[in-house]
Protein backbone atom coordinates (compact mmCIF):
# COMPACT_ATOMS: atom_id res chain seq x y z
CA UNK A 1 0.00 0.00 0.00
CA UNK A 2 3.36 2.30 1.20
CA UNK A 3 4.34 1.81 -2.78
CA UNK A 4 0.96 3.01 -4.12
CA UNK A 5 0.71 6.50 -2.01
CA UNK A 6 4.37 7.07 -3.14
CA UNK A 7 3.45 6.61 -7.13
CA UNK A 8 0.66 8.93 -6.25
CA UNK A 9 3.13 11.67 -5.03
CA UNK A 10 5.31 11.00 -8.02
CA UNK A 11 2.41 11.54 -10.45
CA UNK A 12 1.42 14.44 -8.69
CA UNK A 13 5.36 16.32 -8.95
CA UNK A 14 5.36 15.01 -12.96
CA UNK A 15 2.21 17.01 -13.74
CA UNK A 16 3.88 20.32 -12.93
CA UNK A 17 5.99 19.45 -15.52
CA UNK A 18 4.10 17.09 -18.15
CA UNK A 19 0.17 17.23 -18.99
CA UNK A 20 -0.20 13.65 -18.03
CA UNK A 21 1.47 11.26 -16.34
CA UNK A 22 0.20 7.23 -16.06
CA UNK A 23 0.49 4.83 -13.26
CA UNK A 24 0.60 1.11 -14.26
CA UNK A 25 1.65 -2.24 -13.11
CA UNK A 26 3.93 -4.25 -14.78
CA UNK A 27 1.39 -6.89 -14.58
CA UNK A 28 -0.87 -4.36 -17.01
CA UNK A 29 2.56 -3.65 -18.88
CA UNK A 30 3.06 -7.43 -19.77
CA UNK A 31 -0.48 -8.13 -21.17
CA UNK A 32 -0.29 -5.43 -23.59
CA UNK A 33 3.04 -6.11 -24.21
CA UNK A 34 3.81 -2.10 -24.92
CA UNK A 35 4.12 0.94 -22.69
CA UNK A 36 2.65 4.13 -23.74
CA UNK A 37 5.25 6.74 -25.49
CA UNK A 38 5.10 10.74 -25.06
CA UNK A 39 3.90 10.67 -20.75
CA UNK A 40 5.75 10.08 -17.70
CA UNK A 41 5.29 5.77 -16.41
CA UNK A 42 5.15 5.15 -13.07
CA UNK A 43 5.27 1.26 -13.20
CA UNK A 44 4.32 -0.73 -9.69
CA UNK A 45 5.28 -4.30 -9.51
CA UNK A 46 7.49 -6.57 -7.68
CA UNK A 47 11.22 -7.06 -7.79
CA UNK A 48 11.19 -10.54 -9.19
CA UNK A 49 9.13 -9.23 -12.00
CA UNK A 50 11.75 -6.38 -12.27
CA UNK A 51 14.38 -8.39 -12.73
CA UNK A 52 12.75 -10.91 -15.79
CA UNK A 53 11.92 -7.67 -18.05
CA UNK A 54 14.70 -5.12 -17.20
CA UNK A 55 17.75 -4.88 -20.33
CA UNK A 56 20.64 -2.77 -20.09
CA UNK A 57 21.51 -1.07 -23.43
CA UNK A 58 24.57 0.83 -23.43
CA UNK A 59 25.04 0.89 -19.90
CA UNK A 60 20.83 2.15 -19.57
CA UNK A 61 18.16 0.12 -18.36
CA UNK A 62 14.90 -0.28 -20.60
CA UNK A 63 12.02 -1.84 -19.75
CA UNK A 64 9.68 -3.30 -22.54
CA UNK A 65 12.09 -1.09 -24.92
CA UNK A 66 12.01 1.75 -23.23
CA UNK A 67 14.41 3.59 -21.02
CA UNK A 68 14.09 3.62 -17.32
CA UNK A 69 14.72 6.81 -15.38
CA UNK A 70 14.14 5.98 -12.29
CA UNK A 71 14.29 2.96 -9.77
CA UNK A 72 12.67 3.61 -6.11
CA UNK A 73 13.44 0.43 -4.01
CA UNK A 74 16.72 0.09 -2.61
CA UNK A 75 16.63 -3.92 -2.97
CA UNK A 76 15.45 -3.00 -7.19
CA UNK A 77 18.76 -1.04 -7.05
CA UNK A 78 20.63 -3.64 -5.80
CA UNK A 79 19.25 -6.42 -7.99
CA UNK A 80 19.87 -4.27 -11.04
CA UNK A 81 23.51 -3.24 -10.12
CA UNK A 82 24.47 -7.44 -9.34
CA UNK A 83 22.76 -8.04 -12.73
CA UNK A 84 24.61 -5.60 -15.20
CA UNK A 85 27.64 -5.49 -13.35
CA UNK A 86 26.80 -1.90 -11.34
CA UNK A 87 25.36 0.10 -14.30
CA UNK A 88 23.54 2.23 -11.98
CA UNK A 89 26.01 5.23 -10.79
CA UNK A 90 23.69 7.08 -8.16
Amino acid sequence: MKGFFYAHALKTGLLNNYPDVRITSLQEIQLKECLPEGMPLIVIGFLKDFMKFLTSDAGSLKLFNRYVTGLFNDSLVLAVNNKFKKICTS
